[in-house]
């Protein structure tokens, strides 16, 4: 995007030099809300139309895909052709072979004519139907190899596990997303080796829980010289499981710890106790040399006990990582680098320059805490919920921060969301096609120039009071009677089931205030 505003009008293919607007099809994929914002730029820039019923038969046919617009895409529907919801391998094959048979026909004509192909498919210009959300049975297909084109070159990412078999109230992966597939393991290795065996070559098995993957020792075992950049863990298997610290992988860890307190875990149906999280950072203090804890907070039924216990607990934890390693502690003390005029770094999230120095031979353990308020996602069973106090809850997080950071030099905090983001992430996850008027305006704006997504996120709430949208009617919490945007991608039989989750969640709530 910063190509594109360099005073080029019209974009071109990265190999070919070919214009954008030229091709036959042109796919977007939207994995996070805030791509939201770049796609009538980028259209614009294409010499495009942002709007599908604008565009005449001689331009492409503009697609997308992706996790946000796969929960609701009604907010940015009216700037695509055909959205594809759910896994995209099968309808976006399906939709190319159609496409060939069928390109001289008029575009109204082929939008009909694709409506029939995939159940997945989703054409904003023709009647509303219900679309099935796309689960691939297998993913073999999808892996990446040497050759491939990647996105993010620096890593190599080879999917290992799609789906999720715990069944988080928070978290989509459970919910919708109900096929567990895993990755067979002679793919994997054929997709390692076909990539360099040299150390500068970043191996990443993704999976959204690396511990259910069956194979990882005989993953290490065919690394080579390779690195390995290690990333989900669960608190609740880790410490149960033979993991050991390769030369050759990761130096960081990450678990999700996702609630305050246990009352607030097992709320939100995060299977982990006490013990098991205690167990795991205790097992990883003497293999990595940091271990990040993501954090999700700000729930709406949270209680001032939840905030005490998550610092009681969090003390006791820095005391153990402390006691266990008194010759670190004697490090942390004499060190300059860790010392209490180095706070305000570690509160920005900056990684001191010695860190390297303490990986071979003696190491400094780091917890990296990273905190994100919660934001009800469509298809769960706590997509009804409100915002909480977002502000009143980053202020009780920095306080916690501050106290332990003058008193153990080893705590990191990464960057807290603020309320704005959180209101506009509530905004568009929740929102319909009231939204298309807004993204275009703050393109003729130029959103980007701006102070990053901070200034984007206020840009954004501004454009919203001028056309009349109250930011209130969606941060708040919704009744169940409600007809939802995202409504017409679940089966009633699906709905039925969250709604029954949600009953059972908020009776879990005033039981336990009683």
């Amino acid at each position: 995007l910063l190509y594109m505003f360099k005073g080029k009008n019209v974009l071109s293919a990265m190999f070919s030099g070919r214009a954008v607007k030229d091709f036959d099809i042109v796919g977007i994929s939207l994995y996070y809300i805030g791509s939201y914002f770049n796609i009538v730029p980028f259209l614009f820039c294409c010499g495009l139309n942002p709007l599908f019923k604008d565009r005449n038969n001689g331009s492409p046919l503009i697609i997308c895909g992706g996790g946000a617009v796969s929960s609701n895409p009604e907010p940015v529907s009216d700037f695509f052709d055909l959205l594809i919801i759910g896994n995209g391998e099968t309808p976006l094959n399906d939709l190319i072979e159609f496409y060939g048979e069928n390109r001289k026909r008029d575009k109204k004509d082929l939008l009909n004519g694709l409506n029939k192909v995939n159940a997945s498919f989703y054409i904003p210009s023709l009647k509303k139907k219900e679309i099935l959300y796309n689960e691939e049975k297998n993913i073999q297909k999808s892996i990446l190899k040497a050759g491939d084109f990647i996105t993010k070159p620096k890593n190599k990412v080879i999917e290992l596990i799609r789906g999720c078999k715990y069944k988080c109230r928070f978290c989509q992966m459970g919910n919708i997303r109900r096929n567990f597939s895993v990755m067979p393991l002679d793919v994997v290795l054929k997709a390692i080796n076909s990539y360099p065996n040299k150390s500068d070559c970043n191996i990443y098995p993704f999976a959204p829980d690396e511990s259910s993957y069956p194979f990882y020792s005989e993953i290490y075992n065919n690394l080579g010289n390779r690195h390995l950049y290690r990333y989900n863990q669960r608190l609740d298997t880790f410490y149960k499981k033979d993991i050991v610290r390769y030369s050759n992988s990761d130096y960081r860890v990450s678990f999700g710890l996702d609630g305050l307190s246990q009352r607030i875990r097992n709320l939100i149906g995060k299977r982990i106790t006490l013990n098991d999280i205690e167990g795991s950072l205790c097992k990883a203090f003497s293999l990595f040399d940091e271990i990040k804890l993501n954090l999700i907070f700000a729930f709406p039924f949270e209680k001032d006990k939840d905030w005490k216990e998550f610092e009681k607990f969090f003390n006791a934890i820095l005391e153990i990582r402390r006691n266990s390693f008194p010759d670190r502690a004697l490090q942390e003390s004499e060190n300059k680098e860790f010392n209490l005029n180095n706070i305000k770094n570690r509160a920005l999230g900056e990684k001191p320059n010695s860190i390297n120095k303490y990986k071979k031979g003696k190491k400094f353990v780091f917890i990296s805490l990273a905190p994100t308020p919660f934001v009800a996602d469509p298809h769960t069973p706590m997509q009804w919920f409100g915002m909480g106090e977002v502000n009143k809850s980053v202020r009780l997080i920095t306080d916690i921060r501050l106290r332990l950071m003058q008193k153990y030099s080893m705590v990191k905090m990464e960057g807290l969301n603020s309320q704005e983001s959180i209101e506009v992430e509530y905004m568009l996850k929740r929102g319909g096609k009231e939204f298309i008027s807004v993204f275009i305006e703050l393109a003729k704006r130029g959103i980007w120039n701006t102070g990053g997504m901070a200034g984007i996120n206020r840009k954004f709430l501004g454009c919203c009071n001028l056309y009349g949208i109250d930011k209130n009617m969606y941060t708040r919490e919704l009744g169940i009677d409600e007809p939802l945007n995202w409504d017409f991608i679940i089966p009633e039989r699906g709905k039925s089931k969250l709604i029954s989750g949600y009953k059972e969640m908020k009776k879990e709530i005033r039981n336990l205030e009683v």
